[in-house]
């Protein structure tokens, strides 16, 4: 009885999380050698790098920050879309699903462009 209870617990638990937590864990890995700062947000977490958001995670998706101009040109990796959450396209941004970011190879192309990106925008104002 105890063991059901427990079970069931679990399955409402897996549910209702948000984020993808072992596809967040490959990304706290690679950018480990970074400075890193982890933040809730979108429904999932979203990682920036030197005070920019560079990457994150949404339900099983990895959320991808790009310069703006190269979307269309990473739209045809596999795995790529547009990032679309609300119903409006967010420039510079796209969502990358599980079929590309499933071997390491491909994952670890997406960190690379990602951090890539990350070095070449500028950091916001921080208002006072």
């Amino acid at each position: 009885m105890l063991l059901r209870k427990v079970l069931r617990f679990q399955r409402i638990i897996l549910k209702t999380m948000a984020y993808n937590e072992k596809l967040a864990e490959r990304i706290r890995l690679a950018l480990s050698t970074t400075i890193l700062e982890e933040k809730k947000m979108f429904g999932g977490v979203a990682f920036l790098v030197n005070a920019k958001m560079c990457v994150g995670v949404n339900q099983d998706d990895m959320m991808l920050r790009c310069e703006p101009e190269m979307p269309d040109e990473l739209l045809s990796k596999k795995g790529a879309r547009p990032f679309d959450l609300t119903g409006k396209l967010m420039k510079g941004w796209l969502l990358i699903g599980t079929n590309g970011t499933k071997n390491q190879k491909d994952f670890d192309w997406w960190i690379k462009t990602a951090v890539e990106g990350n070095k070449k925008l500028t950091a916001p104002i921080k208002k006072k």
